[in-house]
């Protein structure tokens, strides 16, 4: 997107705001520069938290496409030369990929495919920046676990997510994968949503911070987004569902349960540090963890494995 918003003569002039107000149109010109305008604000945004927290930025070199008919997003990343090879079996098995660009994939090469398929695809058919940024976070943390894992291991992941139409579930083939790197971005796209709106937020009550504490999986046994939260804070807030009390609930609304949660002390750059090519399961980050890091808190290791186990 590009607006020309005027010239402005005289010496260097620094901090600039152009403002591009809620959109009331679906589709139009308004709706597009607001989406734009926002996804860019979380860019610049994203990389400040990342720099807060000591994980690896996004690349500076992002390809974006913003959605006017879409809340979903997703990250090629390196992928567009896998999806252009296997373009066939893509738009078979799993047009939530290709998205807008189903109607016109088949009929190019693939070099053209290549260029024309962004790195992240970001839905802005949202009527607040809150929400917005909650989604554009997710695909920028999983542009920045891009930047430590690699180009083989994202294009495994690409393909996973292809297969499964989106994120599968406990069944689907290779879903340790898709659970360690889904569960990440939920947990960043969550909490940095909640650091910098918190109690100024869209919700109908709560934080995006409380959202997340009493987020357990995305599905049954599958994504951990609560995890990494419980890994950081102290204990767990019950409340009180259907006059049962818990802590947690998946968020399809298939179960919810009470987590043992008895660790706190991690931080999001020791976390991320175990997030390398090698780390392809929970299993795999769970060891690392504790390999590395539980050292340097006061939890012992029944209590990081009983938080584990929980999940």
């Amino acid at each position: 997107m590009k607006d020309f918003v005027g010239c402005l003569d005289g010496p260097d002039f620094n901090n600039i705001s152009v403002n591009y107000h809620m959109w009331n149109e679906q589709g139009s010109q308004g709706h597009r520069y607001w989406g734009a305008a926002t996804v860019n604000n979380a860019v610049h945004e994203f990389h400040d938290f990342a720099n807060q927290d000591g994980i690896n930025p996004p690349p500076d070199d992002l390809d974006i496409y913003i959605g006017k008919n879409t809340t979903y997003g997703y990250a090629l990343m390196s992928a567009q030369s896998v999806i252009s090879i296997t373009s066939g079996t893509v738009l078979a098995a799993a047009t939530f990929w290709t998205g807008p660009f189903a109607p016109i994939i088949g009929g190019i090469s693939m070099g053209i495919m290549q260029a024309i398929l962004p790195d992240i695809h970001i839905g802005i058919n949202f009527l607040s920046s809150d929400r917005q940024k909650a989604l554009a976070y997710h695909e920028l943390a999983h542009a920045s676990h891009f930047s430590q894992v690699g180009s083989i291991f994202w294009e495994q992941l690409v393909l996973a997510e292809i297969f499964a139409n989106g994120h599968g579930d406990q069944n689907s083939d290779n879903a340790d994968l898709i659970a360690v790197c889904e569960s990440w971005a939920g947990h960043i796209g969550l909490s940095y949503a909640h650091r910098m709106y918190g109690v100024d937020n869209s919700l109908p009550s709560g934080t995006w911070e409380r959202r997340l504490e009493r987020s357990w999986n995305e599905s049954s046994n599958h994504i951990p987004i609560g995890l990494y939260q419980d890994l950081i804070d102290v204990g767990e807030e019950l409340f009180s569902i259907g006059g049962a009390l818990v802590s947690a609930c998946n968020g399809d609304g298939s179960g919810c349960t009470i987590i043992n949660d008895e660790v706190f002390g991690f931080t999001n750059e020791q976390m991320f540090t175990c997030l390398g090519s090698s780390t392809d399961n929970v299993a795999e980050f769970q060891a690392c963890l504790i390999n590395n890091h539980l050292s340097s808190t006061t939890n012992s290791l029944a209590q990081v494995n009983a938080l584990f186990d929980s999940y």
